[in-house]
């Protein structure tokens, strides 16, 4: 990337090495974001990615804690004394001044020849991270966006244990994506109105991750129009999906009129099962492995635009 004047933009999961091969500086980006919800797994990759660069020569700095605080007293000059080291920044949200102090040094060093990885800033997916991290470090940064466990990254067997449990890792069962409801066991949440609901947003979760940052919207209307997932892609082409909790999915007229409403490029069905079969002219349903995949492959500019 180099001088580009955009920002690289990744997305992935704590099952994937894309973090680890944009920190360790196969691309030529002298700083990472690396965003998502808390408990996701972002410090324990940092950890990871620390331990594999080698200890001496990594800088991890918890900006919770009033001692590693302190050490940026002065934040310049620590940061500048930290030349040839990897600098982890967790929690960058308690210090957003740090952005503009980040944005001086990477200009510095870049103007100096560097390359390579040299800060990892780890923070929540906020949108004041974003706002501040784009405004500040615009063209300097990779962004990588970590998002919880997608059904395409476990076994079939295991999808009903995701479902329960949630993405998250280390997540207990009693934590997991319907426990505030008493859910608990998967018996419990079939037997629930939730269940439907439940099961659609666990799947729209990772369709959306693996769209990789392209927008991303549901569409309705009043005259009955709507389809689950719409997804912008290159040249102003829509993709468009239904999800479906069954192994028997039907269109309604409604997908059909949203489909022509937004002139859709191409759409699927994600439903419940795992064989690939025609459900409409020009629609195919789709298992939950193969319409991640699809959405994934569908050409979109996420790694090229801004945050």
């Amino acid at each position: 990337m180099g001088a580009s004047s955009k920002s690289c933009i990744y997305n992935t999961s704590p099952t994937e090495l894309v973090p680890w091969v944009v920190v360790c500086g196969v691309e030529p980006c002298i700083s990472s974001v690396l965003r998502g919800p808390r408990q996701v797994g972002k410090t324990t990759i940092a950890h990871a990615v620390a331990e594999r660069i080698g200890e001496d020569r990594v800088r991890y700095l918890d900006l919770e804690s009033p001692a590693d605080r302190a050490r940026l007293a002065d934040p310049v000059a620590y940061l500048e004394a930290q030349a040839g080291r990897l600098v982890i920044l967790d929690e960058i949200h308690r210090t957003p001044d740090l952005f503009a102090v980040l944005r001086g040094i990477v200009d510095r060093r870049r103007r100096q020849g560097a390359r390579t990885a040299q800060f990892l800033v780890l923070g929540s997916a906020s949108l004041d991270l974003l706002r501040q991290s784009a405004e500040s470090l615009a063209g300097r940064i990779t962004f990588v966006e970590l998002t919880p466990v997608r059904v395409d990254e476990v076994a079939g067997d295991r999808q009903t244990v995701l479902w329960v449990r949630g993405g998250f890792p280390r997540q207990p069962p009693c934590q997991g994506r319907s426990s505030q409801l008493g859910l608990t066991t998967y018996d419990d949440l079939l037997g629930h109105p939730v269940a439907g609901p439940s099961w659609e947003g666990m799947v729209l979760e990772s369709l959306i991750g693996a769209a990789g940052g392209a927008p991303a919207f549901f569409y309705r209307t009043s005259a009955g129009a709507e389809v689950d997932l719409v997804i912008e892609g290159r040249g102003g082409r829509r993709y468009a999906v239904e999800v479906k909790r069954s192994t028997a999915p039907a269109l309604t007229k409604g997908i059909w009129n949203a489909c022509d409403d937004l002139a859709v490029s191409e759409a699927i069905v994600a439903y419940s099962g795992t064989e690939r079969f025609r459900v409409g002219s020009g629609v195919d349903a789709l298992g939950l492995h193969d319409a991640v995949q699809w959405v994934r492959e569908r050409p979109n500019d996420h790694a090229q635009g801004q945050p």
